[in-house]
């Protein structure tokens, strides 16, 4: 997925998800066009890496 395409950044945010017993957090990035889910991943020299999960559309006739 190319996130140049998908428009402006608006906001992101963490939210916890519970599967199966098993707490996990998980990282939204909303886009005008798209919503991201990921999960953070943390590499050895301390920066965060984004791993894609799924995606929903945006409709263009969301807050109208």
């Amino acid at each position: 997925m190319n996130l140049q395409e998908q428009g402006m950044l608006l906001r992101q945010a963490e939210f916890t998800v519970y599967f199966r017993r098993k707490k996990c957090v998980r990282r939204v990035f909303l886009f005008e066009e798209v919503i991201i889910f990921s999960k953070t991943r943390r590499n050895s020299n301390g920066s965060d890496t984004y791993i894609y999960k799924t995606s929903i559309k945006v409709s263009s006739a969301v807050g109208l």
